[in-house]
């Protein structure tokens, strides 16, 4: 396997280098071993080190049933096996290795399980202890909303006893590498347009009827979700993006900005409308939000039924006709 210390980010660590600040223990880091593995593998065997000296191996069989055995072998003889709960988390095992916490030569096994969808995904850490075969885990989930940059984690095993500080340090530090952002590392970047979306929704996700606080950056939108729809509007161009929110982009000024992004991210924008000073915003199940331009107030229209979904906006005169039938009428239309 290859040293963590010499890794530039495999696969299962491309975040990386997203997170300079949060280092790993000097033993960790120096002794970090770790490789990407097949997940659809029947079964992975890991040696294990104790002073030192070769001790024995891990092996962790696909038991089938969304779940797998870890097995401690000194020699040919099992010594201990890890609980069912914990194989019961390793459902797709991507990497594997092991770490001296201690600088003691003693090894602790280390798998980490990643799964999910299209909302988000998991990254499980445990770090077996060979010589009870004792479990220190955390488990992150990773939010694909953009708006949601922070990650919730909960501790699994011992984590919290008080006897394996360095495993939940070691873990604490490793998160980063999966994906991990905390409320202090989100709040660090304001003056980055990939958090554009995180920001607008601290600022004006709460609003039903307000003005918006709205931060400006520099140059065109890079988001990477696929255009839903586009409006262009003098030297303005807003665009409204699946799974995303609605940005503008002044080309007087070069620059860029989040006007809207919904609460949930399946109610993605898909509908972009003018209608005297407003930009009006469809939803695919949050009815329609209107942005007055002039001053940026936010005023969202919630329906009771199916038109949450719309499908149709129209202006006639001073109203606004959703989906054919329902009727919105907004201040100075």
């Amino acid at each position: 396997m290859k040293r963590a210390s010499a890794l530039a980010c495999c696969a299962a660590l491309a975040a990386c280098a997203s997170a300079p600040d949060h280092h790993l223990p000097p033993s960790a880091a120096a002794s970090l071993a770790i490789a990407s593995v097949d997940p659809s593998a029947p079964r992975f065997e890991i040696a294990f080190k104790e002073k030192g000296l070769a001790a024995g191996s891990v092996v962790i069989e696909n038991s089938g049933h969304l779940s797998h055995g870890v097995a401690i072998l000194r020699g040919a003889k099992e010594s201990c096996r890890v609980s069912e709960e914990f194989g019961a988390l390793l459902t797709r095992i991507t990497a594997v290795g092991t770490v001296d916490l201690a600088d003691r030569g003693d090894e602790e096994i280390f798998l980490l399980n990643e799964d999910g969808g299209t909302g988000s995904h998991d990254e499980i850490m445990l770090l077996i202890d060979p010589r009870d075969c004792g479990v220190t885990g955390l488990t992150v989930t990773v939010f694909h909303q953009a708006t949601h940059r922070t990650t919730p984690q909960a501790p699994l095993g011992r984590f919290d006893d008080l006897a394996r500080r360095p495993e939940r340090i070691f873990l604490n530090a490793l998160k980063y590498r999966y994906g991990f952002v905390g409320k202090d590392d989100a709040d660090r970047q304001e003056k980055n347009p990939e958090y554009a979306y995180y920001f607008w929704a601290r600022d004006n996700g709460s609003l039903n009827d307000g003005r918006m606080k709205i931060r400006r950056y520099e140059g065109r939108p890079a988001f990477r979700d696929s255009l839903e729809a586009s409006l262009m509007d003098g030297v303005r161009v807003y665009a409204a993006y699946f799974k995303g929110g609605v940005v503008a982009y002044d080309a007087a000024t070069d620059e860029h900005f989040v006007l809207f992004h919904p609460q949930d991210m399946y109610a993605w924008p898909t509908l972009l409308q003018r209608a005297g000073p407003y930009l009006l915003v469809g939803t695919r199940g949050e009815g329609v939000a209107a942005i007055d331009l002039r001053d940026f107030r936010l005023r969202r229209f919630r329906f009771q039924s199916s038109d949450d979904v719309v499908k149709s906006l129209e202006v006639k005169g001073s109203e606004v006709i959703v989906n054919g039938v329902r009727t919105l009428k907004l201040p100075g239309l």
